[in-house]
C-alpha cells in the first residue's frame, strides 16, 4: 500500500532526524514565549488602541458580506509564502541558520496574539481562539516543523555534497524532492486555507455581536 509506505517513510526520517524536529519545535517554542510576553508588557493605552480596533472590526463583520474568496487567496499566499522563503533559505547554506529564526518569528507572531486576546478578552477571547485561530494552526504549525527541518536537513547535506564530484546533479535531484514535499505539504496547509477563509467569517458573523467588549 503506498500510503502504508509513504508512513514507514516518514516515521523513519523522524526518528532518524528527532533531534532537528526538537530544535526547530524548540526555536517555534521560544517564539511563543517571547510573544506572550511582550504582549504583556503593552500599556494601557496601546491595549485600548486595538481592542477599538477589534471591536471595529466585529461591527463590519456583523453587519457586511465578508469576501470570502479574498480571504482564501490571501490565506494561500501567505502559506505558499512561508515555503517559498524556508524553500529559499535551505538552497543558500548560509540561509539554513536563519529558518530556525523564521520558525521563531512566526511562534511569536502566534504567541503575542494568543496572549493579548486572552489578556484583553478573557473567556470571549478564549472561544475567539478556539474557533478562529486554533483550528488552522493546528494544521499550519505541524507543515511548518515538517517543512522546516526537511529544508534544514537538505541545507546539511547539500553542502556536504557540495565539495563532492557531480555534487551539482545530486543537489538538483535532492532540491527537486524537496520541492515535491512542500508541494505536498502547501495542499495539507489548503484544509487550514479553506477553514480559515468559509468557515471562520461565518463563525464570526455569527457571533460578532457577542464578542464585542464593552
Amino acid at each position: 500500500m503506498p500510503t502504508m509506505k509513504n508512513s514507514n517513510l516518514f516515521s523513519k526520517h523522524l526518528k532518524e532526524n528527532f533531534l532537528l524536529y526538537f530544535f526547530v519545535t524548540l526555536f517555534f517554542a521560544i517564539g511563543l514565549s517571547i510573544g506572550a510576553f511582550m504582549s504583556k508588557g503593552l500599556d494601557t493605552n496601546s491595549k485600548q488602541s486595538v481592542l477599538v480596533y477589534i471591536n471595529n472590526f466585529f461591527q463590519i463583520v456583523g453587519n457586511e458580506n465578508v469576501d470570502t474568496s479574498s480571504i482564501f487567496i490571501r490565506s494561500l499566499k501567505n502559506n505558499g509564502q512561508t515555503l517559498l522563503i524556508i524553500l529559499i533559505l535551505c538552497i543558500t547554506y548560509i540561509g539554513v541558520p536563519l529558518i530556525f529564526i523564521f520558525d521563531s518569528f512566526k511562534g511569536f507572531i502566534l504567541g503575542f496574539t494568543i496572549s493579548f486576546c486572552l489578556q484583553t478578552m478573557g473567556y470571549k477571547g478564549l472561544l475567539f481562539l478556539f474557533v478562529t485561530v486554533i483550528p488552522q494552526n493546528v494544521i499550519y504549525i505541524p507543515c511548518l516543523i515538517v517543512a522546516s527541518a526537511i529544508a534544514i536537513e537538505h541545507g546539511f547535506w547539500a553542502f556536504k555534497k557540495n565539495l563532492q564530484k557531480n555534487s551539482f546533479l545530486k543537489q538538483k535531484n535532492g532540491l527537486l524532492d524537496i520541492t515535491l514535499v512542500f508541494i505536498f505539504l502547501f495542499l495539507i496547509m489548503l484544509v487550514g486555507s479553506l477553514y480559515e477563509s468559509f468557515v471562520v467569517p461565518f463563525i464570526l458573523k455569527s457571533l460578532s455581536g457577542y464578542l464585542i467588549i464593552q
